[in-house]
């Protein structure tokens, strides 16, 4: 007696290659992936100093950014937005995105340094020493303990949407962010923060009409987050909790 066994045909599963493999809280992934994130669409080439457009969050490498700004208008080269290079805070520099490029490409770096290196020296050009002075070690001492804040220009902060019965008017409320954790520099204003809430959820109303809170107080565009920290979160060791929903009418 015979017996016959009915086994359905399935496809083989494909992986995509550039799809992290986590192991062991590990996560291993294709470099390649992140080129597009890291390179400058100046230049094509992996950020130089990463310098950031506040107003529209785009990154490029900073000789690049400036030399864009000597031959044309004072304009994003991705999106075109206007410019005001009067205010300090209209490009800062994105120590985070380059360190993420030193840490991902520490040998693509090298390489780009030493070929820099070897163009000025073919051509006779004298560079600037790059090279940070020597720290003076003064002897130590007795000191206080250092107060929050006062020795980095960078901080964290959440934005979470004001919701449910905290709401004046329900109309008012807005969808949570993806990434709600930011960390950035503590010079950037409110304004710049409402243009990116506004960029990331994608909402066609204007900056302005959005309002920012920290503590149940309405903050001014004209605020930074450093002193927003400083003077609204005051004594709080957790990291600064700003809230945002539309603008009432009487606002």
């Amino acid at each position: 007696m015979s017996t016959t066994t009915n086994t359905q045909h399935t496809e083989p599963m494909t992986e995509d290659p550039s799809a992290p493999v986590i192991e062991k809280g590990i996560a291993t992934f294709c470099t390649s992936t992140l080129n597009p994130h890291l390179t400058c669409t100046l230049c094509n080439g992996l950020f130089r100093n990463a310098t950031t457009i506040t107003e529209c969050l785009h990154t490029f490498c900073r000789a690049c950014l400036f030399k864009h700004f000597r031959a044309s208008k004072p304009n994003c080269p991705i999106c075109g937005i206007h410019l005001n290079l009067t205010l300090e805070t209209t490009i800062l520099p994105d120590r985070i995105m380059q360190d993420l490029v030193k840490k991902i490409f520490p040998e693509v770096l090298k390489e780009e340094e030493k070929q820099e290196e070897e163009f000025y020296k073919e051509r006779g050009i004298k560079r600037k020493p790059t090279q940070e002075p020597p720290k003076v070690v003064k002897p130590k001492k007795k000191v206080s303990t250092p107060q929050p804040f006062e020795n980095t220009d960078e901080l964290n902060f959440q934005l979470v949407p004001i919701e449910g019965t905290d709401l004046p008017n329900p109309s008012l409320g807005l969808p949570k962010l993806s990434k709600p954790f930011l960390r950035t520099s503590g010079r950037l204003k409110i304004l710049q923060v409402k243009k990116y809430i506004q960029k990331k959820l994608d909402i066609s109303v204007e900056s302005s009409s959005l309002s920012i809170f920290c503590k149940g107080g309405i903050l001014g565009d004209e605020l930074n987050l450093t002193f927003i920290q400083r003077t609204r979160w005051l004594n709080n060791p957790n990291d600064l909790v700003l809230h945002f929903r539309l603008k009432a009418q009487n606002e």
